[in-house]
């Protein structure tokens, strides 16, 4: 089946979905490291066209940089889109920091442009994903999934009622990462007189690849140490791997290196002293000086699930401390792509920073991987 991606990042569902022999014709997105990213892993198909642009103006501009796939989708009968818009603005966690709620950001409405894609183009189903904080998004007054549910249905797209019932958990599907995401699968009225069935069919193949979760220490406890260096460098704080790029440390302070190792001992311990928000965020009073309202430092345990990997890694890795206390570091890039189930020969463009960034912004391969089965097996 012959698919497109859009809001791609860099290719966690296509990874997914190629699993299954479906055919990625079109990546889009507005990120040029996610379509080096994407052309790096994917443009051995020379057939597929990687688009960057701005979704939002996709059929409302001079300068559409996105009618070449639009059209070539159309000569090619496709079969179906997939992606999610970026899931900021919908986030519980945003809207916490967030001092206006996230009410004014304009990804609150990215939806739109998918729909219209959709309409545009009437491929027989669409996949679309975003985080569970949608279900209780609401920015502008009504709630997010009113305003998504009916422009679905006012294009003729079957769909699932919008509620916990599609919400899904990586880790309920094998993965080593709690991570919940809401999955909307849809098919054309048109097209299927069985459309009803066929989205009761997809949940229901989704559910029986529910398997039991991997773990942290499944997911990166084969990797090389990482150990302080005895003299820290100006641009070094640990040694690094040889052999893989990905797996060096981000540079941390003394400060920091002592907070990591003081509590990645400490939750060795029989009783913790650590162990609750209250007394983390004394902790940080007392060492860093400064109050803070949230809960800044998070150890990862070796015998559960990670807790979610975000794009905020790209600024600091506070709340994904490695539970080895030898090696007094957050988690490095490798180990990132590790725990959203990235395997190791995917190739990462560009800066630190960017690896970051894609890596918490991706759909898990292996969540997409799960999908895809589901999707296929609807379509029969």
């Amino acid at each position: 089946m012959k698919i497109i991606d859009l809001f791609a990042g860099c290719g966690g569902l296509s990874l997914g979905f190629k699993k299954h022999n479906f055919r990625v014709i079109g990546y889009v997105d507005w990120e040029k490291s996610c379509i080096d990213t994407l052309k790096i892993n994917f443009g051995k198909d020379k057939r597929a066209l990687f688009i960057i642009e701005d979704l939002r103006f996709s059929f409302n501009s001079t300068k559409n940089r996105s009618r070449k796939l639009i059209n070539y989708s159309l000569e090619n009968n496709l079969d179906g889109i997939i992606g999610g818009p970026p899931c900021q603005s919908y986030s519980i966690a945003g809207r916490v920091r967030d001092p206006g709620k996230m009410k004014n950001d304009y990804r609150n409405f990215l939806f739109e442009s998918y729909v219209e894609w959709l309409n545009q183009l009437r491929p027989k189903f669409f996949v679309f994903e975003n985080v569970a904080g949608m279900l209780s998004a609401k920015p502008k007054g009504p709630p997010i999934v009113e305003l998504v549910s009916k422009s679905f249905n006012l294009i003729d797209y079957s769909i699932p009622k919008l509620n916990k019932d599609i919400v899904f958990d990586l880790a309920k599907l094998g993965g080593s990462q709690n991570r919940k995401r809401v999955i909307i699968f849809g098919v054309d009225k048109k097209s299927f007189d069985d459309h009803e069935e066929r989205v009761k069919n997809f949940y229901e193949n989704l559910e029986k690849q529910f398997s039991k979760p991997k773990t942290v220490f499944d997911a990166i406890g084969d990797l090389e140490k990482l150990i302080p260096l005895s003299k820290a460098e100006a641009r070094a704080s640990h040694n690094s791997s040889k052999n893989d790029i990905l797996h060096r440390v981000r540079f941390h302070n003394k400060r920091d290196m002592k907070i990591f190792k003081l509590l990645a001992e400490d939750l060795q311990k029989n009783n913790p002293k650590y162990s609750t928000t209250h007394s983390i965020k004394s902790l940080y009073g007392k060492l860093v000086g400064r109050k803070s309202n949230v809960h800044k430092y998070y150890v990862l345990r070796w015998n559960q699930q990670s807790n979610l990997i975000p794009a905020h890694l790209y600024k600091d890795g506070l709340r994904h401390i490695h539970p080895d206390p030898s090696q007094s570091r957050s988690i490095t890039m490798r180990e990132a792509a590790r725990l959203q189930n990235f395997p190791d020969n995917f190739i990462f463009e560009k800066s630190q920073s960017d690896i970051f960034k894609m890596i918490g912004n991706a759909v898990s391969p292996l969540m997409a991987e799960k999908i895809a089965f589901a999707v296929k097996n609807s379509m029969k």
